[in-house]
């Protein structure tokens, strides 16, 4: 009985078996979409990304796959000028199977692309119309008593052959002269190229030439200066550019018949001069005490001297507040 049992449950299975072969091979298997890709040789892009339509024709693929086939992202281009190689095998491996798993790829053509970026060489001089703009832009001269030169006009760049903007960057002092340092920023997109600038400014202004010698502590007058027009881009010293800028001021040293006048020569016209007598005055509390010295060394107003008591030769420090007063200060007593 058993033994009947077991033949019965093996020639069941057997059945079984045999009816799931014969449905399967009766039902046909699902179509599966397919793209065929022809990959060339060599292709030439002009754009930071490389998409797929750009190294291979897409000779066949259902329509509603072709755009998303064809716009499917490589990688970045190379720098404008240089190349870069793209292997098929890991564009199919890595970009089509995992997005397009239902979809079958026959990749054709060669197995490496060369990728040229195309380009265009771009010079400083190019645009020298936006860089003298942007300094001139900064600058306090007057029109005409500066002329702006680009050093370097020949100095280039190889950037997309496409349309680009240009940004410029650095200080330029309002009275700038001489060597001025900028950067260009040529911008496509997302992709920039940075070239440094040299310009010199010339500045020929109006300046006060010393016209006769000036001997030390002379006062400026128009009978020992005058006006004369002079390249200073390489003058360090911030010149007087009129007679009104000595007022008050005299001079420093002995200054020599054609020399340009600037700060560093001159010096505010004492308002005491050693040996002159004025008053000093003192207070406390209600008492005012004002007694005759003689000074000690040249003074401006507000600056600190020695002064002699004509009275007691005893020696004093004080601020001069004029040509004939001065003020004792607190820690000293007469």
């Amino acid at each position: 009985m058993r033994d009947s049992l077991r033949s019965i449950t093996r020639v069941g299975a057997i059945f079984v078996s045999w009816l799931a072969t014969v449905l399967i091979s009766d039902v046909p298997a699902a179509t599966q979409e397919t793209v065929v890709l022809l990959f060339k040789d060599s292709v030439l892009v002009n754009d930071t990304l490389i998409k797929l339509s750009d190294i291979a024709t897409i000779q066949k693929t259902p329509e509603h796959l072709r755009d998303s086939v064809a716009n499917i992202r490589i990688g970045e281009s190379a720098p404008a000028g240089y190349s870069r190689f793209a292997s098929v095998d890991e564009i199919h491996a890595q970009l089509l199977r995992p997005r397009f798993r239902s979809v079958n790829f026959e990749c054709r053509g060669p197995q490496r692309i060369r990728v040229v970026t195309d380009s265009r060489a771009v010079t400083i001089g190019d645009f020298a119309d936006t860089l003298h703009s942007f300094v001139r832009y900064h600058l306090a001269w007057a029109p005409g008593d500066y002329e702006i030169v680009i050093e370097n006009p020949t100095v280039s760049r190889r950037i997309l052959n496409k349309p680009f903007s240009v940004q410029l960057s650095g200080s330029v002092n309002s009275y700038a002269k001489g060597p001025v340092r900028l950067t260009v920023q040529l911008v496509q997109g997302g992709r920039s190229s940075s070239v440094p600038v040299v310009c010199r400014i010339r500045v020929t202004v109006p300046v006060l030439v010393a016209s006769a010698e000036i001997p030390r502590g002379a006062e400026f007058t128009q009978n020992n200066t005058t006006l004369r027009r002079i390249d200073i881009t390489g003058f360090s010293f911030h010149p007087c550019t009129h007679l009104e800028d000595t007022k008050g001021r005299m001079a420093l040293r002995t200054v020599s018949i054609g020399t340009i006048m600037h700060t560093g020569l001159l010096r505010d016209i004492p308002a005491v001069r050693k040996g002159d007598r004025l008053y000093l005055s003192s207070e406390k509390g209600p008492i005012k005490v004002s007694v005759l010295v003689v000074a000690r060394e040249d003074g401006v107003a507000g600056q600190r001297i020695w002064v002699e008591n004509l009275t007691t030769n005893k020696l004093l420090r004080v601020e001069v507040v004029n040509r004939e007063t001065a003020r004792l200060l607190p820690q000293e007593a007469i």
